[in-house]
C-alpha cells in the first residue's frame, strides 16, 4: 500500500463553472495519500468521490465499496475515497475492504463538497461549462458503468477483450465454468504478478466456484514451476475423437465389437470387464470408458454406487475419473454424506486440478446440499 504524508491536493484541470449544479472547488484535499494518486486529472474520465468516515456502519459502506472496487477497474473512470479521519482509520479502510483505489486522510474536501452525510458519492462529470458534480446513488453507480457486468449472465468475452472486461467477467454473476475459461485469457494478458495479485484476492474472497477457484490455483502453481498437469484432452477423449472419426479402421474392430452388446451386459460382468483391462492399450481405455458411462444405466444403483466407489481412486485416466465422478452424482441421492466425503477426500489428492478436481468438489456440494455451487 503506497501512501504519501504531505499535504497534497488533487487538482481537476479545467475552469470551474459558476452555473446551478457545477462545482467551484478545483482542488480535492487530503493531508496523507494512499494507492498511488494522479495529481492532475487533466483527461476526461469521470471522476467519483466516495466520502467515508470510520463511524459509517458496516452494512452501508461496504455495499458501496464493493460496487467501487468494480467500477474502478474501468480505465475512463477515477474513483478516490475521502475522510477527515486520519491515516491510520484510512489505512484500516484499505486493508478491511482490499481497496486499490485512491483513498485521500485528513481531508477538508467534504466541507468544500458541501458533505452533510457519510457515506456519500459524488459523481464530477467534464462539461463543456465546467465540471458538474451530482450525487450519485450507490445502487445505481454499476447501472451506470458496468451495465453488462449487472444483467442477466452473458457469454464468455472474446479473445480481444481488455483485462479489465475480462475481470469484471470473471467477478460477475455467470456461471463458474464459464468464468474459468475467462481466466485463461486473462493469464495471458496480464503480467505473472499481476495474475498472482489477483487471483490471490479472488480466492482470499472465499469465491465460491471449484471451477474458478482450481483455475486460478492451476495457473498459480504453473506460474511458480511446480509441476502440473495441463493436458487439454485425457488420452481417453484423444482416442475416443479418433475412434468417432474412423470408425470402420480395422484397428478400432475389437472395439466396436464389444461396444455393440455393452448394454446386454449385466452389472457384474461390466465390472469384471473393467477390471481386466487395467492397462493403456487405446482399446483397454476406450472400453473402460464406456463401461464407466453406461453403469448408472444399467444396474441397481446401490450396486453401481458401491463398484464405482471402488474403481474411483484407482483410475488413471483423468477424463474417466471424472465420469466416475458424474456417475456417483447421478446414482447417488442429495444426503449421501459418505460419497460427498470421498469425493472431498479425492479431491484433495486429485493430480488434475484443471478438469476434474472441481467436478470432484462441484459434485460433493451438489451431493451434501442438492445445489449447484
Amino acid at each position: 500500500m503506497r501512501h504519501l504524508l504531505a499535504p497534497i491536493a488533487i487538482c481537476l484541470v479545467g475552469a470551474a463553472a459558476h452555473a446551478q449544479g457545477t462545482m467551484s472547488a478545483r482542488e480535492i484535499k487530503a493531508k496523507a495519500w494512499f494507492n498511488n494518486p494522479v495529481f492532475r486529472l487533466h483527461d476526461e474520465r469521470d471522476v467519483l468521490l466516495l466520502f467515508f468516515s470510520a463511524k459509517d456502519k458496516e452494512n452501508s459502506l461496504a455495499p458501496v465499496v464493493q460496487r467501487l472496487r468494480r467500477v474502478a477497474l474501468r480505465p475512463d473512470v477515477v474513483v478516490i475515497a475521502l475522510t477527515a479521519d486520519g491515516r491510520a482509520e484510512a489505512q484500516r479502510f484499505i486493508q478491511h475492504y482490499k481497496v486499490r483505489f485512491t483513498v485521500g486522510a485528513a481531508s477538508a474536501s467534504a466541507r468544500d463538497f458541501g458533505i452533510k452525510r457519510t457515506p456519500t458519492l459524488l459523481r464530477l462529470v467534464r462539461k463543456p461549462e465546467g465540471l458538474r458534480s451530482v450525487e450519485c446513488p450507490a445502487d445505481q453507480v454499476e447501472q451506470l458503468y458496468l451495465p453488462a457486468a449487472t444483467s442477466e449472465p452473458t457469454s464468455e468475452p472474446t479473445d480481444e477483450a481488455e483485462p479489465w472486461e475480462l475481470i469484471l467477467f470473471i467477478q460477475g454473476p455467470t456461471p463458474g465454468l464459464q468464468r474459468s475459461w475467462a481466466i485463461n485469457k486473462l493469464f495471458r494478458k496480464l503480467a505473472p504478478e499481476e495474475f498472482l495479485e489477483f487471483a490471490d484476492e479472488i480466492l482470499s474472497d472465499d469465491e465460491a466456484s471449484p471451477d474458478v477457484r482450481n483455475r486460478l490455483e492451476f495457473y498459480k502453481r504453473k506460474l511458480a514451476g511446480q509441476p502440473v498437469d495441463d493436458q487439454v484432452r485425457a488420452p481417453s477423449m484423444r482416442l475416443l475423437n479418433e475412434f468417432q472419426a474412423n470408425r470402420d479402421d480395422p484397428v478400432w474392430a475389437p472395439v466396436k465389437s464389444y461396444l455393440d452388446g455393452i448394454k446386454e451386459r449385466s452389472v457384474d460382468r461390466l465390472v469384471e470387464d473393467y477390471w481386466q483391462r487395467t492397462g493403456e492399450s487405446p482399446e483397454n481405455l476406450l472400453i473402460r470408458y464406456r463401461i464407466v458411462s453406461v453403469l448408472p444405466e444399467v444396474g441397481p444403483r446401490e450396486r453401481v454406487r458401491q463398484v464405482l466407489i471402488e474403481m474411483l481412486p484407482f483410475e488413471p485416466d483423468f477424463a474417466i475419473r471424472g465420469f466416475i465422478t458424474s456417475g456417483l452424482v447421478q446414482t447417488c441421492p442429495v444426503g449421501d454424506t459418505e460419497v460427498a466425503e470421498l469425493l472431498e477426500a479425492q479431491a484433495e489428492v486429485e493430480p488434475n486440478i484443471y478438469h476434474v478436481r472441481p467436478w470432484m468438489q462441484a459434485g460433493a456440494v451438489y451431493l451434501r446440499t442438492g445445489k449447484k455451487p
